[in-house]
Parts: C-alpha cells; structure tokens; sequence
C-alpha cells in the first residue's frame, strides 16, 4: 500500500507536523513502513537529517491503555518527541534513555490489507 500522509500542525501535541510518503505492507504478523518526508520541516525529515536512513522506531497498539503505557514510560524517563491526534488516531513516539531508541505507541491499529 502505497500513501501520502499529512500531519498538519494545528493536530500536533508535540512535534512538527508535515507531509509524508509512505509504502507499508504485512509481512506475517507484522506491518512494515517505509516513510519519505516530503518537507524538510516535520520531525521525519529533521531526524533523517541527523541520523541518516535507516530503521527509525518500533510501533506498538495500545488500544486499551494508551495513557497508562505512556505514563508508566515516561515515569521510566523516556522523552515523548512526538504526538499527533489525528481523526481518531492518537500517536506519541517516545525516546527511550537508555539508548535512544523510539517507540510508537498508538491507541489503535491503523487499516492495513493482508
């Protein structure tokens, strides 16, 4: 599946919003992502800036406890370095102390065919 995605900043919480392309698959149970800022301002483009392409986090739904999760990962130090509402998405990425490392947390599971 192929789409362009946008994140407007009147729906970002923390971050900047901007334009993406993005081709996503399943492969087995897992859904796979490649994304390609189509702006140089939204969070995706400044950090393939800075760290070159490559892997770039792990996405995890969280439909009943998105906040818990979240809280209890913050309490843990991790830094959330981005968050959208969008529709009726809800998305934090969140930077793991220990390494850097990010993780997506989603409060549901995006559409994606088989």
């Amino acid at each position: 599946m192929f789409l362009e995605a946008e994140f407007p900043q009147s729906e970002m919480v923390v971050g900047e919003g901007g334009r993406l392309y993005v081709a996503a698959g399943r492969v087995g149970g897992a859904v796979y992502e490649i994304i390609q800022p189509l702006d140089d301002k939204s969070y995706h483009a400044k950090v393939l800036k800075e760290r070159g392409p490559g892997p770039h986090h792990y996405a995890y739904a969280c439909e009943d406890n998105l906040e818990e999760t979240v809280e209890t990962l913050k309490a843990a130090g991790a830094r959330v370095v981005w968050e959208v509402v969008h529709g009726d998405e809800h998305a934090y990425y969140l930077e793991l102390p220990s390494d850097g490392t990010v993780l997506e947390l989603i409060n549901r599971i995006p559409f994606m065919p088989e």
